[in-house]
């Protein structure tokens, strides 16, 4: 249960347990525990330090011994406690750890770890965000300019952040800092970042990343002086690993680019500051020429995560040793990369009806970068069967074709999770599935979600974002519910924002457009039109020609038989 796991008890196994006020090898000493003395604690850093529970301070699971050359255990968890469910179990030596939101309705931040805790805000999907703490429950306590806490996986809809990879080059402490910026500046604390800005970011980290690595070729080990010179590094930073190296040029590019570079990235990032990225980066627990992110060789990355002796769960994924459940990309969990060549031991591409797929060694087919399985390649008859899965520790089946995936039934019925209609049939007998169209209903997108269903209002940019996903799918009278509920939360704001507003209406007309319901449509354009929340021009034209096609069906004469 989430009450056994929120605090847990150590023991001491060392001669003695250095206690420091700050997660940091370089912190004030409050005191220490000597051998066998037991404790609580209820958070975890990402690299390594407990917070005490019943007393100010950290310290640390294992720290780094030079006799050993390798990592002694300085506490240690006391027997017969329920497994932890960890979002992160593996080191992550910079002390903090990047997230992708990936849930389609964006994830909700609360005040405290615990789905009843009041909703700070609403993460969108697509966003980075960026946590230094983590409890034992699978909540992740994030730093930046959205703070509070945030579960990585629900049980009810999978995987909510994906921990980032790859990341090893990164200063991930000035790339907070930078997303940070971007949230803090004007109109973005209440609109949050739009898909552009958030594509800019994404793509501001990649040329940062680049143009640090040419640097550091170009100059070489011996000439890395001369960016001591140009404040790039500092003369300490010289007796760093490379990668540790390669993230202060990082930093340092990007602090430069957001200074001085082009009119809109400025814009972007108003007062990054480098310094404050600086600042809340930890001295890290492990000695510099031992912060390598271990290699991704298949299982042994597991191996190499579980060093804090935890050996819990991470949500419901899989775990070494466990035998897998299904084919499907649910029986290997939702980290699962299919571009990872490790991941299965090699992939090979598979052509099939005139595409290229990629295909894992257990004859999984996957079209990158999408992870949910294509199906399962017969070589024998040369045709895609489902692949069929089952998610460990949930009751229910998944199918997944083509891309999609299903959830199903016992009448072999599948329902797509996101709207949770029956969209099809499974023949089990044939191992082959029968896709219906299901009818257009407002009811298709249900409005309770177990996610952000806390009893307090949805943010009106959630309802807006499920809206389109609805539209999108040719759902028009569901997505129009949704815009509803969506200007009904704007009603609730303390202030009005007309722009934001008229983008909902603007969505809502279109459906109105395809549903041909032009009184609707007339009246959503007249109110746009007449507010004067929309300052672009293109939208405008088109509002004032959905305007005129509403105006003339209206004032048509009834067809012959219709209404």
């Amino acid at each position: 249960s989430p009450q056994a796991r929120a605090a847990r008890t150590y023991e001491v196994v060392e001669k003695f347990g250095v206690v420091r006020a700050e997660p940091r090898v370089d912190s004030r000493m409050k005191t220490k525990k000597s051998k066998g003395a037991r404790f609580m604690c209820s958070e975890m850093t990402m690299n390594g330090w407990l917070r005490l529970s019943s007393e100010p301070g950290w310290i640390q699971v294992a720290a780094y011994s030079e006799e050993c050359e390798g990592f002694t255990e300085v506490v240690v968890p006391v027997g017969n406690q329920e497994e932890p469910i960890l979002a992160v179990a593996r080191h992550m030596p910079q002390g903090i750890c990047c997230f992708e939101v990936i849930f389609k309705a964006g994830v909700p931040v609360r005040k405290e770890p615990d789905r009843r805790a009041p909703t700070l805000t609403s993460v969108r999907r697509g966003e980075f965000v960026f946590a230094d703490v983590q409890n034992f429950d699978g909540w992740v306590k994030l730093v930046g300019a959205v703070e509070g806490w945030m579960m990585v996986f629900s049980p009810e809809w999978g995987e909510l952040l994906r921990p980032r990879r790859d990341v090893g080059n990164i200063d991930l402490w000035a790339l907070c800092e930078t997303w940070a910026c971007a949230r803090r500046r004007p109109g973005s604390t209440v609109a949050g970042l739009t898909a552009r800005d958030m594509q800019s970011l994404k793509d501001l980290e990649k040329r940062m990343d680049a143009d640090a690595g040419e640097l550091l070729a170009k100059c070489g080990p011996q000439g890395r002086g001369e960016l001591v010179s140009r404040g790039m590094l500092r003369q300490e930073d010289l007796k760093l690993c490379d990668s540790a190296v390669r993230r202060r040029v990082f930093a340092a590019l990007l602090s430069e680019t957001a200074r001085e570079g082009e009119d809109w990235l400025r814009a972007l990032l108003p007062g990054f500051d480098r310094a404050r990225a600086a600042a809340a980066r930890r001295v890290p627990a492990l000695p510099e020429d031992e912060e390598h992110e271990p290699e991704e060789q298949g299982g042994e990355e597991d191996e190499e995560g579980d060093w804090y002796g935890f050996g819990g769960e991470q949500g419901q994924w899989y775990t070494p040793g466990q035998p897998f459940e299904g084919l499907g990309v649910e029986a290997l969990g939702p980290g699962f990369d299919p571009l990872d060549l490790g991941a299965f031991g090699g992939t090979t591409e598979l052509e099939f009806e005139g595409r290229t797929y990629t295909m894992a060694g257990n004859g999984v087919v996957f079209d990158p970068p999408n992870q949910v399985p294509i199906g399962i390649w017969n070589k024998e008859t040369k045709t895609m069967s489902p692949a069929i899965g089952h998610v460990p520790g949930l009751p229910y089946t998944t199918i997944s074709y083509f891309g999609r995936a299903y959830v199903l039934t016992e009448d072999s019925q599948l329902i797509d999770p996101e709207t949770e209609a029956v969209v099809g049939v499974f023949d089990r007998d044939a191992g082959s599935i029968s896709l219906v169209e299901p009818e257009d209903s407002a009811n298709d997108i249900p409005l309770y979600d177990p996610v952000f269903d806390d009893g307090e209002p949805i943010h009106p940019s959630e309802y807006l974002e499920r809206g389109r996903q609805s539209a999108k799918k040719g759902k028009y009278k569901a997505a129009a519910f949704l815009y509803e509920e969506a200007l009904k939360g704007c009603a609730q704001q303390r202030s009005v924002d007309l722009e934001f507003e008229a983008e909902i209406l603007h969505a809502r007309c279109e459906c109105w457009l395809n549903l041909e319901s032009y009184r609707e449509l007339l009246e959503d354009a007249n109110r746009v039109l007449s507010a004067g929340g929309c300052e672009d021009d293109a939208v405008l034209t088109e509002l004032r020609r959905w305007r005129k096609i509403a105006g003339d069906a209206l004032r048509a004469p009834p067809r012959p038989g219709g209404a």
